[in-house]
């Protein structure tokens, strides 16, 4: 009996870690999603607002070529 409760206690555990893992690895690919993305844009944005005016809502647009 005592040997069942210590497979399954060491098969949770090892179930555990792989999770965490995981969640580690899912947490960074999206960080790095998120950063690489968000660099993209600073790089429209010193574009200038033609070039990225096309991503832009038309009211915004509108407004970024008034000047």
């Amino acid at each position: 009996m005592e040997a069942a409760v210590m497979v399954i206690a060491t098969m949770v555990m090892a179930v555990t870690a792989w999770v965490e893992e995981t969640t580690a690895e899912v947490t960074a690919t999206m960080t790095a999603m998120v950063l690489t993305g968000g660099a993209m844009v600073i790089e429209k944005l010193q574009d200038g607002p033609v070039l990225f005016s096309g991503l832009l809502p038309l009211p915004i647009r509108r407004l970024l070529h008034r000047r």
